[in-house]
């Protein structure tokens, strides 16, 4: 797998869908710094890294009501391999202003954060993926 932040993306928005429990993904340092800001920020119940000879991550989703309404709507990918997309912290600042977009992840040179973290800090990144 050559993305994948864009395979976690695409695997957590087919799993909402699809109302699964959990779901489980390749292992990598990213993948992980991206599961632990949706745990911290909500959007799942948590994850769990396997520890067998090919390390997973199982992501345990998050559902309000019964099953009925996901806590995560949609997730979109903006910075692809063939096309870098970078932020500054102005921008950051009025896209979290946008009411439908909930959460900017980038990347900086503190690690894999979240919007409010950059403009709090005044830094920006390259923008990896917004979650709704």
């Amino acid at each position: 797998m050559n993305n994948l932040i864009a395979d976690l993306a695409v695997r957590l928005k087919t799993a909402y869908g699809a109302k699964k429990n959990s779901i489980s993904i390749p292992y990598s340092n990213s993948s992980a710094a991206i599961c632990n800001l949706l745990a911290r920020n909500g959007y799942i119940s948590g994850f769990k890294v396997s520890e067998e000879e090919r390390r997973k991550i199982i992501i345990f989703l998050k559902y309000f009501t019964n099953q009925k309404l996901p806590a995560l709507t949609g997730i979109k990918i903006v910075s692809k391999p063939g096309r870098r997309s970078y932020i500054g912290v102005n921008e950051i600042r009025s896209r979290l202003g946008d009411k439908s977009l909930t959460m900017i992840i980038s990347t900086s040179q503190c690690g894999i954060v979240t919007g409010l973290f950059c403009v709090r800090k005044n830094i920006g990144g390259e923008h990896l993926m917004e979650v709704y």
